[in-house]
């Protein structure tokens, strides 16, 4: 397969037809990340989401069903401030306290009141505070201390006293600062310190010294200040830095030396800031149905049920990161794959730590994110499908942008469809930059024209598929010049009734976008032709072609 460099061209229309994006690019600066089940997303310190590896649900939120094995940054989200991955489903949290969700909805844990799966996010709740994604059901804190769920609960993993599903968010209880999601149980503290478990129990992952699945929370633990559900184990860390765990161990997955399930908390180790409970949740089809009052149930209930493919990682107040637990992929970060049923120290300097069903992630002091583990659907995000024994760094090509950097006048070519196209464009950092109205004149005729008209009142761009563009003159015209100077675009855009975040910057009061973005989000693939120095677009082909 040949090795493509998608071409960055960012598009504008004139002052009479502005396309104006949300400012900037991401500054390189990794601030939270999360892994599910096959994914993972990372959130850089300017608020960009990008998220990677399989999508067969629609979790990477791309608006395919691909897997993508690299970063991707969303187009759909901006100003993020946490993300949360779930089985097969992602939630995302903005600064603005809306909450979205997207993936699989078999039991509908998207929260939209449907189980349909969404390729891309919508939004489910406001005032919200803390996110989490399980297995097959989330979690929500909103601002008044309420924790909300839904999703799948044929094991009370929702908490609301029954076994229905719950298409849309239902409140639990209240006075709640932050939740987790497992595999078929939930975790929530409470402002007070204490620790409430509910849902699933059949390895003891409630902490309550029974195997008694609870349909809704009740007390376990006291001077707790964060916690974590994996697949059919959890962990908490007090407010005197102790780490302790309970729930399945026959993978080792909680750290006491053993491999002998417990059924409440054990002390594991000191001085730790941050814990992540990692697991595999396999899962099959039966014909036993949910009880649910929702319209069109499935035919088959999915339930997930226990593996040992447990793992966990721990942060320690010197900023050590340790892990143990089941290692056949590599999650353990060690080098091998050999299980440990003890904490080892991984890496050093490190500030955020990940883990998912199979993989783990780390954010050192310096921005840097480090991944490594299970990779067959590229839930590391090298851009390879081979696990990965040790850590590597991924997101790389993420460089801080200058608020105003210089555009350059570009001379490659550009082919639509074969037909050399003449463009007026500049080259910003190491991406090509065109008028958008060019652009929509390219594309006249094709299966993937566009219209754009700009709403002055709402100061959003209006981009419309499948409609012409209505020609107003000087498209398609060769440029040239001097260098200019930029300023981002500010204004917003939508994309068929859907806000969307194209990066773009502002050059002679036209605005202009990055044709990765816009592709990507035509659905339309480019690539740059080395041997010709072209830019070569093709609407018979989709963008990741």
């Amino acid at each position: 397969m040949l090795v493509r460099r998608l071409i960055s061209v960012i598009l504008a229309f004139t002052l009479a037809l502005s396309l104006c994006a949300s400012a900037g690019a991401a500054e390189g600066n990794v601030k939270s990340i999360a892994l599910g089940g096959r994914h993972g997303a990372a959130i850089t310190s300017d608020g960009a989401l990008y998220t990677w590896g399989g999508s067969d649900y629609g979790q990477v939120g791309d608006g395919r069903r691909s897997d993508t094995l690299s970063p991707s940054e969303s187009l759909s989200l901006s100003e993020v401030a946490s993300v949360s991955a779930g089985g097969g489903h992602t939630l995302a949290l903005r600064a603005d306290g809306t909450l979205w969700a997207w993936g699989d909805n078999i039991y509908g844990q998207v929260g939209d009141g449907t189980r349909e799966a969404r390729l891309d996010p919508v939004k489910i709740l406001d005032s919200v505070t803390d996110i989490s994604a399980g297995e097959s059901f989330s979690l929500a804190v909103k601002t008044d201390g309420t924790l909300w769920a839904w999703g799948a609960n044929y094991y009370g993993q929702v908490g609301d006293g029954t076994r229905k599903d719950q298409l849309s968010p239902v409140k639990i209880m209240d006075g709640v600062t932050k939740a987790a999601g497992g595999g078929r149980h939930g975790l929530a503290v409470k402002t007070d310190g204490t620790l409430w478990s509910w849902g699933c129990n059949e390895n003891g992952q409630l902490g309550d010294g029974l195997r008694v699945t609870r349909l809704e929370p009740r007390q376990v633990l006291a001077s707790v200040s964060g916690a974590d559900a994996g697949g059919e184990s959890s962990l908490a860390v007090k407010t005197d830095g102790t780490l302790w765990t309970w729930g399945d161990n026959t993978s080792g997955q909680l750290g006491d030396g053993t491999r002998t399930t417990r059924l409440e908390p054990v002390k594991i180790m000191d001085s730790v800031t941050a814990a992540a409970s990692g697991g595999a949740t396999q899962s099959s089809y039966t014909t036993v149905q949910t009880d649910t009052d929702s319209a069109s149930p499935p035919p088959a209930v999915y339930i997930p049920f226990s593996t040992t493919e447990g793992h966990g990682l721990a942060l320690k107040s010197d900023g050590t990161l340790w892990s143990w637990g089941y290692n056949a992929y590599g999650q353990l970060g060690d080098g091998s794959r050999t299980t440990r049923l003890a904490p080892a120290q991984v890496l050093s300097d490190v500030r955020e730590l990940a883990a998912g069903s199979g993989a783990s992630a780390a954010v050192k002091t310096d921005g840097t994110l480090w991944t490594w583990g299970h990779n067959v659907y590229g839930q590391v995000g090298d851009g390879t499908r081979q696990d990965k024994l040790s850590p590597v760094k991924i997101l790389e090509d993420i460089k801080g942008a200058a608020a105003s950097p210089e555009a350059l006048p570009a001379w490659q070519k550009i082919f639509v469809n074969g037909r050399e196209t003449p463009v007026e464009a500049y080259v910003i950092g190491e991406a090509n930059y065109l008028k958008a109205r060019d652009v929509a004149a390219a594309l006249m005729n094709t299966n993937k024209r566009f219209s754009a008209t700009f709403d002055a009142a709402a100061m959003t761009v209006v981009l419309t598929t499948g409609r012409e563009y209505t020609l107003i003159g000087g498209e398609l015209t060769p440029g040239g010049g001097p260098p200019k100077s930029t300023q981002p675009s500010t204004h917003g855009v939508s994309l068929d009734g859907r806000a969307v975040y194209p990066r773009g910057y502002a050059i002679d009061g036209a605005n202009y976008y990055m044709l990765r973005d816009f592709m990507k989000l035509l659905d339309v693939y480019a690539a740059y032709d080395a041997a010709t120095d072209s830019v070569i677009i093709d609407t018979s082909k989709g963008y990741a072609d």
